[in-house]
């Protein structure tokens, strides 16, 4: 039948183009994140969802080896799961080489007006940074030009002053975590709060959240409540995190005291949008864009990555839970410096081999068993409750 007059109103978009993008033209347009409900949330809740997508993406004749993510997204599309809500789609090549079959493909499923916005990889040259902001700007006349909608300056400054003060209040709580033992929040609440809001731009209710979160950040600092009393331990989780057990860590504080604090998908983002000039608010723009999630501290160069260590610092962690995604040539590439640095420091690190959304390659009972060889052989302390050690969660939500 009849286009529905909404559908003309709405931007689909991939999940990892950041909401931030469409702030000129929110009094107008909508922008919806597009495998973000049928994938990325979906997974968190329920490890058995996205393996039908992994499995769709290689029955096409499409390699096994690249990304998981990436093959789960465009999985979507060849069995004809995605949402249809909107004539055009903005893609990009976040976070790898993977991302960018997937904007090929979802090219070709789509069969409409497509804008492919490609974020680099080593973004500290100047002359990068202008290549991306004209990018972005190619973006922004992409959506005049299919919609018929004027870029809309005041209603930038507007979504991006607002976003703003959700960025002051993460510094506030990074803060509360960093040097206290009242931060109320766990690791996994902290790192997918953050990527959904950072992905999908000011909202209202990222702002009653916080509301909510900060009623309950001054009563535990200002009463002294202690609230991770079980800790032995303060870590952080860097690399890419497996989306199909986000929640190991409350299952590690329970059973070994380790209280992941924060983890590196928490800390992206970090960049606070100018509003004074054009010029500044498209610089900051893309520099915001460039440290999404596992653009900059997984494939943007060893000088990002090897931050961990000042955050690590920054946090008063004893303990890194690194990572192990094996088809990410970015962070495999990088896998002996980190054990040099990790003995050069004399650090403990526990390595968690995973492949993000398939549980199939590495099943998180086998996640849960190298973390109790880890604190068992290496660590010699014994478990906090240990029923908890060993259990069946194959079929479990």
């Amino acid at each position: 039948g009849k286009t529905p007059e909404r559908w003309n109103k709405n931007i689909a978009h991939n999940e990892t183009v950041s909401g931030n993008i469409f702030y000129p033209f929110r009094k107008e347009l909508e922008d919806v994140a597009l495998e973000m409900i049928p994938y990325f949330v979906s997974v968190h809740v329920n490890n058995h969802t996205v393996l039908n997508y992994i499995d769709a993406a290689q029955s096409i004749g499409l390699p096994a080896d690249p990304c998981p993510m990436c093959q789960a997204e465009y999985g979507l599309f060849v069995l004809d799961d995605y949402p249809d809500y909107a004539p055009t789609m903005v893609t990009s090549n976040e976070a790898c080489d993977g991302s960018v079959a997937t904007s090929v493909l979802q090219d070709w499923f789509l069969n409409r007006p497509l804008y492919a916005m490609p974020q680099p990889m080593r973004y500290d040259d100047p002359l990068v940074q202008e290549h991306c902001q004209k990018e972005i700007e190619g973006c922004w006349k992409f959506i005049e030009e299919q919609y018929g909608v004027k870029f809309d300056w005041d209603e930038y400054v507007k979504w991006a002053k607002s976003f703003n003060k959700l960025t002051e209040f993460e510094w506030e709580k990074w803060d509360v975590a960093a040097n206290t033992k009242y931060y109320p929040i766990n690791g996994v609440a902290q790192a997918l709060y953050r990527i959904y809001y950072s992905q999908d731009g000011d909202r209202p209710i990222w702002h009653e959240m916080d509301e909510h979160v900060k009623r309950i950040m001054n009563k535990t600092v200002k009463n002294k409540i202690e609230t991770f009393p079980k800790t032995r331990h303060r870590a952080i989780a860097w690399s890419c995190a497996p989306l199909y057990y986000s929640n190991w860590c409350t299952w590690a504080y329970n059973c070994w005291g380790i209280n992941c604090v924060i983890n590196m998908d928490s800390l992206m983002f970090d960049q606070y949008l100018r509003t004074d000039t054009y010029e500044h608010a498209l610089e900051d723009l893309s520099w915001f864009n460039e440290k999404a999630p596992m653009r900059a501290m997984a494939v943007g160069g060893h000088e990002h990555i090897l931050s961990l260590f000042d955050y690590m610092e920054r946090f008063n962690c004893d303990m890194v839970i690194m990572y192990d995604q094996l088809q990410c040539k970015g962070m495999q590439g990088i896998h002996g410096v980190f054990e040099d640095e990790f003995r050069k420091r004399n650090i403990h690190a526990i390595w968690v081999p995973h492949a993000l959304p398939d549980k199939r390659t590495v099943s998180r009972k086998e996640i849960r068993r190298i973390i109790n060889d880890y604190m068992t052989t290496v660590m010699r302390e014994t478990p906090l409750d240990p029923s908890l050690l060993d259990f069946d969660d194959d079929q479990s939500w």
